[in-house]
């Protein structure tokens, strides 16, 4: 609580004092102040007085007691200040009431202190004593000093005090009420610089704030997006390519559900409706992709004469075979797209190209395969994509791909030859530019997975007399058995010398067999050194030296040939290095060439000498000639390939070739670059090199579609079965709700739905209605023109399959020759609307037909099952 405002009065409410606030009333309130004459004093409405106040005495007077002053009681408020009589007996100031008692201090002059005596001696005997008395700040008080005998004992002089005349404190209080206004906007100003300032800073830690949250969206949002948090609504906003990119990502990892459920939840992303849209226009149809060179373009201009180097790798997968069929094409897919080859699909070839100085791969063509490929129509492919590729400014300068039958046919075409008793083929003159040579590869990774294939078949590779006193071996007998006795004999061991064999990797699977990392496990080092130490520690026959040594020329002729770094790159920074690198490959060369493994001669040794040969000879061209400083060999291999296979594979194992296109080609827009976590490969961090959403100027198409053969037939007299007509109205009616859902044309809804027509079909449709009338029936001329359309349809349907913009040259020709058309409105356009739903629904009907039939054509396992069950039903 605060005290009494009075000057040098300590008085308070909590020792007993009743205080009295000052008026609220401006001009009663300097009254009071007036008379409490405190100088430069100005009250506030929560200043108080006292109604007792003790002050010092005049000075000059002393205790009998002690040193202090005496004090003196003196009454603010007179008598006849306050209320009297009152009955409550309580004692309350007037409302006019005005102070008048106050105990006021003047201080004298200072004089001088007395001039010293000397007594004697000249000792200084005579004691002097100063009062001095100081004026006192409010509720505080000081005690006089005493001056010393001694003058070096007395304080600095204290600064002089301005004398007051006692007749000038009611002037000087005069001059305080009238400067009270001045004093009050004074405040006033300094209270607005005080919130000037604290706004400022508070403006300033906003900006830092905004610059925080904007720099964090920046690092997950793209300037359009964060420019889309801030509207309502994003209809007809234009978004950027990066954008586009990003929400094809999310949209093939998350799938249509979680995309939808994303923009839900306020993420700024284009809806599924505009990424349809931007990906309509890119065509991505089976074979050649010549839109994708025509992009390369304008991407090789931008890199170095070194970044050109490339090779052209191609690999096929899986497929479920199934006629489908593709609204965006307007054609049916699942065939073979193959040339030379027809039947369904079972299998998707790819063909990629894959930097060889930096990373970056571009998928540039794929075609739908079967079983029983013939590899020599590859030739022409592969001859017609290099020319392409170098029409670019791409420098192709190697073939990679698997040893499968077709490839090593293909190989044959090229004039590659490897075999034990005739000189080593590995190249061809480049078609492009015959002073360059074209170099073939058999996949490092593939070759690598088929050397454990073949020493887990419990095949033994014999080695050559001059092989065994070349290398120092005991023996010339190479076999898995070591390795399983190694395994047997710490099975039961917590703490292993070869840690990393277990049954996965001595009896895999069939998916098991397909993964690099579990063939490492069988060539680590560990299991040489295990075997090793078995044989000098434990008295294990020196015969498994042999098996030990073949699992280490193994393991680090893969380490070289798939080297990922510039510590076992091909390189002269370290010239000895080098040339022992060199010599090994060599020597891998012989090994495998003079090896008997099995009976004859094994693809394996066609793979390891073909990849080996090609390798020693192109790291000259592209170390000596070329002047590059070390060459990464890993990227001859298909783990671009096959990374792009395990992201295709990620909503499906097995897709359809209608998925396959779907998801390839969404993967090559938004250049997806996430494999499945269990790819069989090792993962390849390669970017496309291509940018599909980049804007560019539109290109003339290719060339037309073919033309549907219709023949001059008269249409009326074919007849459609009884038994049929029923669910063709039902069909028409579901093509019909589709337009009457999204117009209010009154025209056009009536000329098409009537309820009252056709009893003989409505009764099928009231049947499989859930609620009354909640199908629509249409009329008698939607109904023959669905007839017509369904007699054109079944005519030519055995057609469709090669044939290219099927709905497009239906609907033309059932608009142009069916005589109901000229019946309906053309307001809105409605005939051929309701042809392309119709033709929509039969394509899709036909298309399952077809793949249950041929589903059901692979059902038995043999002829003779077949004959047996055909029998059996007669």
């Amino acid at each position: 609580m605060p005290g009494c405002a009075t000057f040098a009065c300590t008085n308070r409410p909590e020792r007993g004092y009743k205080l009295y606030r000052f008026p609220s009333c401006d001009k009663r309130r300097l009254q009071w102040a007036v008379k409490v004459r405190r100088c430069n004093w100005i009250p506030s409405k929560n200043d108080r007085l006292c109604e007792v106040n003790l002050a010092y005495s005049r000075p000059g007077q002393r205790s009998n007691t002690n040193n202090n002053v005496r004090q003196a009681e003196h009454i603010h408020f007179e008598e006849n200040q306050f209320e009297q009589n009152r009955k409550d007996g309580t004692k309350k100031l007037k409302a006019t009431a005005i102070p008048t008692k106050f105990s006021h201090l003047i201080l004298p002059k200072r004089r001088r202190p007395p001039l010293r005596c000397l007594v004697g001696n000249g000792v200084e005997s005579a004691t002097l004593h100063l009062q001095q008395q100081i004026k006192v700040e409010h509720a505080y008080a000081k005690k006089p000093l005493l001056v010393s005998q001694n003058e070096e004992s007395l304080p600095p002089d204290p600064p002089p005090y301005q004398y007051v005349e006692p007749s000038a404190i009611p002037l000087a209080a005069e001059i305080n009420v009238a400067t009270y206004p001045l004093d009050k906007n004074e405040r006033e100003i300094n209270n607005l610089k005080e919130e000037v300032k604290s706004l400022q800073t508070k403006l300033k830690k906003s900006e830092s704030h905004l610059q925080t949250v904007t720099e964090s969206f920046s690092e997950v949002f793209n300037s359009d997006q964060v420019s889309a948090l801030c509207r309502s609504n994003n209809r007809g906003h234009e978004w950027s390519c990066d954008t586009i990119q990003k929400s094809f990502r999310l949209r093939f990892s998350c799938g249509s559900r979680g995309y939808e459920d994303l923009i839900e939840h306020g993420y700024p992303l284009p809806s599924l409706r505009t990424l349809r849209r931007r990906l309509a226009g890119i065509a991505f149809e089976s074979g050649c992709l010549d839109d994708v060179f025509l992009l390369l373009i304008q991407k090789v201009n931008a890199l170095s004469v070194y970044e050109r180097d490339c090779c052209l790798t191609l690999d096929k997968m899986k497929l479920t075979p199934k006629l489908e069929f593709d609204n965006s094409a307007d054609k049916f897919v699942g065939n073979i797209t193959l040339p030379g080859h027809s039947g369904v699909d079972d299998y998707a070839l790819v063909f990629m190209l894959s930097g060889l100085s930096t990373r970056w791969k571009q998928t540039v063509a794929y075609f739908f395969t079967g079983e029983g490929t013939d590899g020599t129509v590859f030739k022409d492919l592969i001859i017609n994509l290099i020319r392409k590729a170098e029409s670019t400014g791409l420098k192709v300068v190697a073939v990679t791909s698997d040893m499968g039958s077709a490839n090593r046919a293909m190989w044959r075409s090229f004039g590659i030859i490897v075999s034990r008793y005739s000189q080593t083929v590995c190249s061809i003159s480049h078609p492009v530019d015959p002073e360059r040579k074209l170099f073939f590869i058999a996949d490092p990774p593939h070759v690598f997975k088929n050397i454990r294939n073949f020493l887990l078949s419990g095949q033994k590779n014999m080695l050559p007399k001059p092989l065994v006193d070349k290398f120092e071996l005991p023996s010339s007998i190479v076999s898995i058995e070591p390795v399983k006795s190694l395994y047997d004999a710490e099975k039961n061991c917590d703490v292993k010398m070869a840690p990393k064999l277990n049954d996965n990797v001595l009896r895999p699977g069939q998916f098991d067999k397909m993964k690099v990392g579990l063939a490492r496990r069988l060539f680590d080092i560990s299991v040489e050194a295990g075997i090793r130490y078995m044989v000098e520690q434990k008295g294990w026959a020196k015969e498994n030296l042999s098996t030990a040594w073949f699992l280490g020329v193994v393991r680090k002729w893969f380490d070289l040939v798939t080297s990922r770094n510039a510590t076992m790159a091909l390189s002269h920074f370290n010239e000895e290095a080098y040339q022992s690198a060199i010599k090994f490959l060599k020597d891998v060369i012989e090994i495998f060439k003079l090896s008997m493994m099995g009976n004859s001669w094994k693809p394996i040794q066609t793979g390891v000498i073909l990849c080996t040969s090609s390798i020693l000879k192109y790291q000259d061209v592209y170390l000596n000639q070329d002047k590059h400083l070390f060459l990464l060999t890993s990227r001859f291999s298909q783990d671009c390939l096959e990374n792009l296979f395990s992201c295709v594979r990620l909503k499906c194992p097995i897709p359809s070739a209608l998925q396959f296109k779907q998801n390839l080609k969404l993967i090559t827009v938004s250049q997806y670059l996430k494999p499945s976590g269990s790819s069989s490969y090792d993962t390849d961090d390669s970017i496309y090199l291509a940018e599909f959403l980049e804007p560019r100027s539109k290109q003339s198409d290719a060339g037309e579609p073919s033309e549907l053969a219709f023949e001059e037939r008269d249409v009326s007299s074919f007849e459609i079965p009884e038994g049929e007509k029923a669910p063709l109205y039902y069909i028409a009616g579901y093509c019909i709700s589709k337009f009457t859902d999204v117009t209010d044309c009154t025209v056009c809804r009536e000329f098409v739905q009537n309820s009252q027509e056709n009893i003989l079909y409505t009764s099928f449709v009231d049947h499989k209605s859930y609620k009354k009338d909640c199908l629509v029936k249409v009329t008698t001329a939607v109904y023959e023109l669905v007839l017509f359309a369904e007699k054109c349809f079944k005519q030519i349907k055995e057609q469709l399959l090669e044939c290219s913009g099927v709905r497009e040259r239906l609907v033309k020709y059932v608009y142009e020759n069916s005589p109901a058309t000229e019946k309906f409105p053309s307001c809105h356009d409605i005939c051929k609307r309701l042809l392309y739903s119709f033709f929509n629904v039969r394509c899709h009907c036909i298309a399952k037909e077809w793949s249950s039939r041929h589903k059901n054509r692979n059902r038995y396992s043999s002829k003779s099952v077949a004959m047996r069950e055909l029998a059996e039903k007669q």
